[in-house]
């Protein structure tokens, strides 16, 4: 751009030449991070951007984003970080890592961080030496981080601890062994993941553990499997829980098309299933994932999870929707929203689930607990 030499010549850009939209080659990746500015945080509006987490027994702190590597060497057929940023990790150094933590609290008064980085503990050296850093130096900042449970360790845990962290975040993803095995390939197990949860409430670090509903070939069996461990943890972990999605490059998509689930038409600048509407975890112009579980037993599934972790108060969110709405089509959306929302609740009320309309039958062969 600075020798004017026309957008053409600027890889990894998608740029609209006249009517024609010309995708050119893509971008190598720096191989060393290291040799990047701090990010020109002077040039956002700071105050449209900032946000607060809220610390135990401090209260809610006004926080920063930080991403401190990009890449991942991990195969989640779910996950969209290898095609992004590659298979090799590439991350800041220790130092240059503190160094940031150090300018936001500084210039912008930063008494918390969100560590974007997928996998923040990919080095245990590295995460061992930002810990020692922040403690030498006295920093007194609290954070969050994502972590891979299977090459974690409780001491390492502990340090991270020592040196701020409150929350942390992980995927189980499923319940299913052969769902996490052969479908997702991922290898970390279940036992790994509850063991972290446990070490999490003795070192008093909250654990934030993630699941999954659709995988290709899930079963309603295997589905239940992932209700029972969700269950079983939801007393000593902050859960999260989505349904899933086809992101570009991944995988998933090129299965998803393969066995037909995308249109040949399909624009991921258009949303293609307007059932989406129905469920706020649906939402995005991603496309969701159905295989073997229907539309209303994914549905369900979600509401079951909300329920269960009264994730839903319908009277708290209503002052936030009013001043959300802009257009009759939001009105129309939320209104669809508010009838599948008290459908679910009169179902739980009456113990059983209701019927898919196209085959008149019940996904459960047995009625849901209250």
């Amino acid at each position: 751009l600075a020798a004017k030499s026309g957008l053409g010549a600027v890889n990894g850009l998608v740029w609209r030449d006249g009517a024609a939209v010309r995708s050119n080659p893509p971008r190598f990746l720096l191989p060393d991070l290291n040799t990047l500015p701090l990010p020109a945080r002077h040039l956002e509006p700071w105050a449209a951007y900032n946000f607060t987490i809220d610390v135990p027994g401090k209260g809610k702190l006004p926080a920063a984003n930080l991403m401190t590597s990009r890449g991942c060497p991990f195969t989640c057929t779910f996950c969209a970080t290898p095609s992004n940023w590659g298979r090799k990790v590439r991350g800041l150094t220790a130092e240059n890592v503190v160094a940031e933590i150090e300018h936001v609290m500084d210039r912008y008064g930063a008494k918390a961080i969100w560590f974007f980085d997928d996998t923040f503990n990919y080095s245990r050296s590295r995460t061992e030496r930002i810990c020692d850093l922040i403690i030498e130096r006295r920093l007194d900042i609290s954070w969050y981080c994502e972590v891979r449970v299977d090459i974690l360790t409780k001491p390492l845990l502990a340090k991270m601890r020592d040196s701020g962290l409150i929350y942390t975040g992980f995927g189980i993803e499923s319940g299913s062994e052969r769902i996490c095995r052969e479908i997702i390939t991922k290898n970390a197990t279940l036992k790994e993941a509850t063991d972290v949860i446990d070490w999490c409430n003795e070192l008093g670090v909250t654990p934030n553990p993630f699941f999954i509903f659709s995988h290709p070939t899930e079963t309603w069996e295997e589905a239940q499997e992932t209700i029972r461990v969700l269950e079983s943890v939801r007393d000593r972990a902050d859960v999260s829980a989505a349904i899933l999605h086809i992101y570009p490059g991944i995988p998933l998509e090129e299965r998803a098309r393969a066995e037909g689930k995308m249109p040949a038409d399909f624009s991921w600048s258009v949303k293609h299933d307007p059932r989406v509407i129905l469920l706020p975890a649906a939402q995005g112009h991603a496309p969701l994932y159905v295989d073997k579980l229907t539309w209303r037993q994914i549905s369900e599934l979600m509401f079951r999870f909300a329920f269960a972790h009264k994730k839903i108060s319908l009277w708290r969110k209503i002052p936030g929707i009013v001043r959300s709405i802009r257009s009759l089509g939001d009105v129309k959306r939320y209104a669809i929203m508010l009838v599948v929302y008290l459908r679910h609740r009169l179902a739980r009320a009456g113990g059983r689930v209701p019927s898919d309309r196209r085959s008149g039958t019940p996904h459960l062969s047995k009625k849901v607990p209250a």
